[in-house]
């Protein structure tokens, strides 16, 4: 029984076929073309290598991934914590590595779902999330920001529309998208260059006001007011203004308020301009 493992590559793949023993008796360093892969395919089919193990590397694994499945090989992905190298690293010692340790069992298994555009979609989702938030921490570097406080979103599926009519609706956005994916990347951003992050719960905090802390009106969804103050504010503005205020009172209250500097930016949706 042979098993191949494959190091890949935004550009290339590195190939390394293994036999029962883990002893290596074929590598190759490719490109990561349609041609190559399918030329691969039959080099792997000739040598009777119908196992091919891989690491779940950016999206770059599921053309790869999904072309060896379709033509009956048993595609085993996985999870990089389980490939990390203990010593030197290379190309050939990295797919060496993925291969002797699917011989070995020791690879944990990423879950792939059944549906190819699904998985395609969370994966570019990721990666525009990730720009977002590298962007942010960016901004809070250049800013000498020390601590971020975010709204605790645990559980707003479950308590999401209680009491109203919006429920339903409210269920579609909140599933829409990954707030835990983009804390805990949040999280782990910020913490590499020395900021920390914690979590408060933030119920409410959008329907209070900022100044003067009394209850304001929505003119609509994203537009605050405030009837003794008179002023019109956006709601997530608001609601940041009231997390702030959550974490240190004694820092950002009613009088410091005017004091807070917010970081104003054009709304744009390619997180690579801004």
């Amino acid at each position: 029984m042979n098993i191949c493992g494959i190091d890949i590559h935004k550009s290339f793949l590195q190939i390394a076929v293994i036999d029962s023993n883990g002893k290596i008796v074929y590598q190759e360093r490719c490109r990561y073309s349609l041609i190559d892969i399918i030329l691969l395919i039959a080099k792997l089919a000739k040598m009777r290598c119908m196992e091919v193990a891989m690491e779940s590397t950016g999206c770059f694994w599921i053309p790869l991934y999904y072309e060896f499945a379709g033509r009956g090989f048993k595609a085993v992905l996985a999870n990089p914590a389980s490939t990390k190298p203990f010593g030197n690293k290379t190309n050939i010692l990295d797919a060496t590595r993925i291969a002797k340790r699917h011989l070995a069992g020791a690879l944990i298994k990423s879950h792939v779902p059944k549906n190819r555009v699904k998985i395609t979609l969370r994966i570019i989702s990721r990666l525009r999330i990730n720009k977002i938030v590298k962007k942010f921490i960016d901004i809070c570097i250049s800013k000498n920001v020390t601590e971020i406080v975010c709204g605790d979103l645990r559980g707003i599926r479950n308590r999401c529309g209680k009491g109203n009519d919006s429920k339903k609706k409210n269920k579609i956005i909140n599933n829409f998208w990954s707030h835990r994916y983009i804390t805990n990347r949040l999280r782990t951003t910020a913490e590499n260059y020395g900021i920390k992050v914690r979590l408060i719960d933030e119920s409410n905090t959008s329907s209070y006001c900022p100044i003067c802390g009394i209850r304001g009106s929505r003119i609509y969804r994203g537009l605050f007011h405030c009837k003794r103050c008179g002023r019109d504010m956006n709601a997530d503005v608001v609601g940041a203004l009231n997390i702030a205020k959550k974490w240190s009172k004694n820092t950002v209250n009613s009088k410091a308020t005017s004091k807070i500097h917010i970081h104003k930016n054009k709304r744009n949706n390619n997180p690579d301009e801004g």
